[in-house]
C-alpha cells in the first residue's frame, strides 16, 4: 500500500465498494472491481508505458491489476470489500440516527412553542375548548416523540375477542389426540 494512501482515498473506496454491493455484486465481484477500477486509475495518472515499467506489467491488463493490487489495503480480497461497505454502513446508521434525533429535537421545540402561544387561551377567565382540545393533541404527540407514554398492554384474544389466549392454547391442547 502507497504511503499516500489517506482517508480521501478510504472514503472514495468505500463509496465504490457500497455502489457495487447497491448494484447487486457479491463481495468476490466487488472486490475484483475494486482492483481493476483503481489500478485503471493508477494506470491512466502514470501512463500506460510509465506504469508497465514500474509494475512489471506484460500487457495493459496485467499492469491494470498490478496497480490494483498496489493502490488498495495489502490483502485486498473479498473480506476486505465486506468490511468496507458494513464500516460505510454502519456510518450511515449512526449518521441517521444523529438525524432522526435532531428532527425529534426540533419538532418538540416546535411542539412548546405552539403550547406556549395557545396557553394563555386555554388557562384564560373564558378558556376555549377547541384550544384546550388542541393542545391535548399536542400533549399526545410530544409524548409519543419523546417516548414518554407508557406501552400500552395488549391481551391477545381469540377472534372473537371473547378468550384470552392462553386459554386458547389450553383449549386447542384439550380438543386434540395428545391432549385426551
Amino acid at each position: 500500500m502507497p504511503e499516500a494512501y489517506n482517508l480521501v482515498e478510504t472514503a472514495e473506496r468505500r463509496a465504490f465498494v457500497l455502489r457495487m454491493k447497491k448494484a447487486g455484486a457479491n463481495y468476490r465481484q466487488i472486490a475484483s472491481a475494486a482492483i481493476t477500477w483503481f489500478g485503471k486509475k493508477r494506470v491512466e495518472e502514470m501512463g500506460l508505458s510509465e506504469a508497465i515499467r514500474h509494475y512489471g506489467g506484460r500487457t495493459a491488463e496485467q499492469t491494470v491489476e498490478l496497480a490494483g493490487i498496489d493502490v488498495l489495503p495489502k490483502g485486498w480480497d473479498e473480506r476486505y470489500a465486506y468490511k468496507d461497505v458494513k464500516r460505510t454502513l454502519d456510518q450511515l446508521r449512526a449518521d441517521n440516527y444523529e438525524t432522526a434525533q435532531d428532527i425529534r429535537d426540533v419538532q418538540l421545540m416546535r411542539l412548546e412553542d405552539l403550547v406556549r402561544s395557545l396557553w394563555p387561551k386555554a388557562t384564560g377567565a373564558d378558556p376555549s375548548l377547541p384550544v384546550v382540545d388542541r393542545l391535548i393533541r399536542i400533549f399526545e404527540r410530544q409524548a409519543k416523540l419523546a417516548g414518554t407514554d407508557s406501552p400500552a398492554k395488549i391481551a391477545p384474544t381469540d377472534p372473537t375477542g371473547e378468550r384470552e389466549f392462553e386459554s386458547n392454547i389450553i383449549h386447542i391442547y384439550e380438543t386434540t389426540d395428545e391432549g385426551a
